[in-house]
């Protein structure tokens, strides 16, 4: 590493730090299996009784909504990763 790469060092850090907390939060946000938890546990709620099932059914249509969008994320990156 040469003079300017030990000056920028300091600037990369953060940058790469702030990657892979997004990396993370993406990772997160677009894990399908807990989509698809999270969907049957409001369901469970409204089944018994303790969601009301206008509002259970305003949260099941953004998670429906998300993992559609998941589906996609995943479709994406694989397809990347097969160079298509």
């Amino acid at each position: 590493m040469g003079l300017i790469g030990l000056l920028l060092a300091p600037l990369r850090m953060p940058v790469w730090l702030l990657e892979k907390i997004r990396d993370e939060a993406e990772r997160e946000y677009y894990e399908t299996d807990a989509i698809e938890t999270e969907m049957r546990d409001v369901e469970q709620l409204i089944t018994n009784g303790d969601l009301d099932k206008r509002d259970g059914e305003q949260r099941l249509d953004a998670l429906t909504e998300r993992l559609v969008e998941a589906r996609r994320y995943h479709a994406a990156i694989t397809s990347q990763e097969h160079g298509a």
